[in-house]
């Protein structure tokens, strides 16, 4: 059992949440949305949706988290909502590492003119729209307005992306769910912008 301050909620599908701690989540005392609303209340804070693996949540490609220790700083100051598009569009944990075509990136995908391959040459495309569009609605539900997203991430990428060769080399661009949340007019930021969440 975790003990210490929760940070927030990993939205794991089906409206199943799970309480995230600096040491990842609590997969014993999962709620649903509506006990989540009863929980935050009349909500005097802002809500964050933040990548699920960014919190701890062992959700990325390799089965691993990304914690970030500035999400604790976070915390202190808004409500977290974690998510992951590619858990929430189906993929399996671990799976195969993914990357947009060469030359393009999150808004040629959503406009159904672009890929997400594997590094073997799959097509998730399918799965990487179904969960991105999965996280936007977690995020409307939840009435977040900002999202901190995992950067470099063929779904979550603020800013950058990889270039689609499995080489390594990263390229300026937004991944598929980042993309959708900046079309919804949800603010998209990377790790490195939560100073500014936390200026007065």
């Amino acid at each position: 059992m975790r003990t210490g301050e929760v940070l927030g909620h990993w939205y794991a599908g089906n409206d199943k949440l799970i309480p995230v701690y600096e040491g990842g989540p609590e997969f014993a005392h999962t709620i649903d949305l509506v006990a989540w609303k009863g929980l935050t209340g009349p909500v005097e804070k802002d809500v964050v949706l933040v990548s699920a693996c960014l919190g701890g949540c062992p959700t990325r490609y390799d089965g691993t988290a990304r914690y970030d220790p500035a999400i604790a700083r976070l915390a202190r100051r808004y409500v977290l909502v974690f998510a992951c598009p590619e858990s929430l569009g189906g993929l399996p944990i671990p799976h195969l590492p993914s990357e947009i075509e060469p030359g393009r990136n999150g808004d040629h995908v959503v406009g159904g003119v672009a890929q997400v391959l594997t590094k073997i040459g799959d097509d998730v495309t399918e799965p990487y729209m179904r969960g991105s569009l999965q996280t936007l609605a977690v995020a409307k539900a939840v009435g977040a307005r900002t999202a901190v997203l995992m950067d470099r991430s063929p779904a979550c990428g603020p800013k950058n992306i990889h270039d689609g060769t499995f080489k390594g080399k990263v390229v300026p661009g937004r991944g598929v769910a980042a993309t959708l949340l900046e079309r919804n007019n949800i603010e998209v930021l990377t790790v490195e912008d939560i100073t500014r969440l936390l200026e007065d």
